[in-house]
């Protein structure tokens, strides 16, 4: 029940009292008052609730008509009378109670956005159920494209909420650093988890549908193999390069081997017999899922005991990485910023001090060079000694395309193999001798694949 003398205004008193130089002081009982003024046409009242406390007259106030009622201000006046009575100052017990309420807020926040399927959920989600069952290495490529260059552009946004402006973005930020093949990779991996979450009710539409991937311009084929010249120029090469102790036998061994080098990489010395002269590539390893043998040369078994000396653990591969073993894109970035020449179109960034030490080691006359590209050069050593196509093909572990082919011809040219690599092995030795017309040479009975 209100005190007598309390809660003397009302909205019409307020509306129509006549200001007096602009502004009018009102009493509404309490130690309440308002000032009414007037501000771009519009009347107001600030409220003030005059209390004391430890003896001291001090003002608080409350908020302003018609923003809040005259209920509502009266309420404050009210629960602020009782703090003053009890010793407690209203004006830090309100403060107080402004911020557990935006705490409160804050908290509701965070809990809704949680709740939230964002894009970085959905990825989790399509990782958990499907990558990781899916892909023969459990999705490590496509969780790398986006960890890379989608979920830090999208990883925040509420998948609901992707657009096709959205994929745009993405397959733009590639093509934009001249990488039309991450471009479409981008979009496949990404149209990939979007039609996974529309099937499941997570998105209502597949943005990226507008998308075709044979819009995107992509490179041609590499074409691009080693003269024996420049075999001979890279071997001379290799130890004044300034690469890690592994990367030079690393680097012969896909010349002798034909071997990939993701297959090269993940290696591990069970799987070696030097005494055999054997390489078994298990399936999962191979790119094709298919187990291979390679049969090493004796030049391809000097690269491997070369390795052997620098072994830390398992590996056939070992340095200072996170698995203690090289990953696969590790050779490609070595030999790449080994043919950073100065002046190169396009170059605008200068090198740092450590990359210009070598930056032009492994330049080649015929252009730049990848480590993927000594595979097509040993294939084609291999074909200009005369080995049949077929067996070179099973010395790269090639899938036949043909279904009929696949299913019924499934010889495997064990011994022509072995006599291949042999002879591959030999080539090699010849060219770094630099013995190449003996090189060229060799039994005509391999030549004409009897």
């Amino acid at each position: 029940m209100a005190n007598r003398g309390e809660n003397r205004l009302t909205d019409t008193a307020l509306k129509r009292v006549r200001l007096v130089a602009g502004k009018t002081l009102l009493l509404d009982g309490g130690g309440l008052r308002a000032l009414v003024t007037e501000a771009r046409g519009r009347r107001v009242a600030r409220f003030v609730f005059r209390f004391r406390l430890n003896g001291a007259r001090l003002d608080m106030r409350l908020g302003t008509w018609p923003d809040k009622s005259l209920a509502e201000i009266r309420a404050m006046r009210d629960e602020a009378r009782a703090n003053a009575r009890s010793g407690i100052d209203p004006r830090k017990a309100a403060r107080e109670a402004r911020a557990d309420e935006e705490r409160k807020a804050q908290e509701s926040a965070r809990r809704t956005a949680e709740a939230r399927l964002t894009v970085k959920k959905l990825f989790e989600k399509w990782e958990r159920l499907h990558l990781s069952r899916s892909y023969k290495d459990g999705g490590a490529e496509p969780r790398r494209y986006f960890n890379k260059d989608i979920l830090p552009l999208l990883g925040d946004l509420p998948a609901e909420e992707l657009t096709r402006a959205h994929v745009a973005r993405v397959v733009d930020s590639a093509l934009e650093r001249n990488a039309p093949r991450v471009a479409a990779l981008l979009l496949t991996y990404l149209r990939q988890m979007c039609r996974w979450g529309q099937a499941r009710g997570y998105l209502e539409t597949d943005p990226t549908a507008a998308f075709r991937k044979a819009s995107i311009p992509t490179n041609k084929p590499r074409e691009r193999t080693l003269s024996d010249d420049e075999i001979c120029t890279l071997y001379r090469q290799l130890p004044r390069a300034g690469l890690p102790r592994w990367a030079p036998p690393a680097i012969l061994l896909l010349l002798a081997t034909t071997a990939r080098v993701g297959e090269l990489i993940r290696a591990e010395w069970k799987d070696v017999d030097l005494d055999l002269q054997e390489w078994y590539i298990p399936a999962q390893n191979a790119k094709n899922g298919r187990a291979h043998l390679v049969h090493l040369s004796n030049f391809a078994t000097a690269r491997f005991e070369e390795l052997r000396d620098l072994r830390e653990k398992e590996w056939v591969i070992t340095g200072r990485f996170p698995e203690n073993h090289a990953d696969e894109k590790a050779l490609a970035r070595l030999v790449k910023d080994r043919q950073r020449l100065e002046g190169l179109p396009g170059r605008t960034k200068p090198l740092s001090k450590r990359t210009r030490r070598h930056a032009e080691a492994l330049v080649l006359p015929g252009g730049a060079w990848t480590p993927h590209d000594l595979r097509r050069t040993a294939a084609t050593l291999m074909q200009e000694l005369g080995i049949l196509p077929s067996v070179i093909e099973k010395c790269l572990n090639h899938t036949e395309p043909a279904l009929v082919r696949r299913t019924y011809q499934r010889a495997e040219y064990v011994p022509e193999r072995r006599e291949a690599f042999s002879r591959l092995g030999e080539h090699l030795e010849r060219l770094i001798r630099g013995d190449v017309n003996a090189a060229l040479e060799g039994p005509e009975s391999l030549r004409l694949g009897l």
